[in-house]
């Protein structure tokens, strides 16, 4: 098989993050990816232990005079988050990701790259091939389940870990070391509408093309949120054509900025308000910024039902269920920050 960064620099880093491309390694999906990790120590003869979670460590002995130092301990997760555009034919659980480069860019076409954190996993995988050199003790320590609330981390036995020095390798700045803590805090909210029939014609707006990112990374840049950006196109739109909702879809990860999301309405008078969406849209673009130039929003004839959602309900109906849910995820702060997991319910 061609590979697409032969050639590129530091040759072992390239080689084994093309490999991870080709794993898919979903939070929750992260056997094979684990195993590869597994299968490269043996190869390189190196102690490593795979548990439950199916984290990893893998120990390498220091060298060109450091022997005898105390351990390093160098950490990044092997999952990642399975985003793509919804017109994107790609099953995360067994398709590779389709990778090229485009200048000084690698880019994929429609996915996640998987550079979060598949970077510091070829990071740690190529310092542990290396033969020579200058380094103390290494203590690779392969983690997963980062994206969905750190189950990876929280359930590893430290006592395997001998140095108390660790370097995590998932901050979001180049050449910038990072001392914090990132945070994440999850809202469920569960709404129960009563539906009925409504005359006129059916209409599905999608909205597309925006740049998203992470959340946690690209969220002071000022792209588009697709799910609050449609929502205000609709709310302006229905000001002057009336409509009635039946549905709305948007973003599929809570650490991603969503890049689409799509509504369908009824209406009588559709042709009316096509015209006043996309008047709507043009407006808003003069306030994108370039990374959302793309932005495109389409008003098409159908949609899966002409049953809407009632006019009126009762606040006890429509707010049944209130789930808030505060996890703090240990960044650049390491695995020994721990984590915090708080749920509780209203109703």
């Amino acid at each position: 098989m061609e590979r697409v960064l032969a050639g590129y620099k530091p040759e072992k880093l390239y080689w084994y993050f093309e490999e991870l491309t080709r794993i898919p390694r979903g939070s929750g999906n992260e056997k094979e990816v684990s195993d590869f990790v597994c299968d490269e120590a043996k190869k390189l003869g190196l102690w490593y232990k795979q548990d439950g979670l199916y984290n990893v460590i893998v120990r390498k002995s220091g060298c060109g005079g450091l022997e005898n130092a105390e351990p390093v301990i160098l950490t990044g997760h092997l999952d990642v988050v399975c985003e793509k555009n919804n017109d994107v034919v790609h099953d995360f659980t067994k398709d590779p990701v389709d990778i090229y480069v485009d200048g000084d860019w690698l880019k994929t076409r429609g996915t996640t790259l998987g550079a979060d954190n598949g970077t510091a996993v070829a990071i740690m995988l190529a310092l542990l091939s290396e033969t020579g050199g200058k380094h103390p003790p290494l203590e690779c320590l392969f983690t997963t389940q980062e994206e969905t609330g750190m189950a990876g981390a929280q359930g590893f036995d430290y006592s395997l870990l001998q140095g108390h020095t660790l370097m995590n390798l998932d901050s979001g700045r180049t050449l910038n070391p990072t001392v914090s803590c990132a945070g994440a805090e999850f809202d469920y909210v569960t709404f129960s509408f009563d539906r009925s029939p409504a005359p006129g014609t059916a209409l599905t707006v999608s909205l597309t093309g925006l740049e998203g990112g992470h959340s946690g990374t690209r969220i002071h840049l000022g792209r588009k949120n697709s799910i609050l950006l449609l929502a205000r196109i609709l709310g302006m739109a229905r000001e002057t054509v009336p409509f009635r909702l039946s549905g709305f879809v948007g973003g599929s990860k809570p650490n991603a900025i969503p890049r689409e999301a799509t509504a369908t309405l009824v209406t009588e008078d559709p042709e009316g308000l096509k015209a006043q969406i996309d008047k709507i849209t043009k407006d808003i673009r003069a306030e994108l910024i370039e990374d959302d130039y793309g932005l495109a929003v389409t008003v098409t004839a159908g949609g899966r039902t002409k049953r809407v959602l009632r006019r009126q309900h009762k606040r006890s109906a429509l707010l049944p269920e209130y789930r808030h849910q505060r996890c703090l995820q240990p960044d650049a702060g390491g695995p020994e920050s721990g984590g915090i997991l708080q749920q509780y319910r209203r109703n």
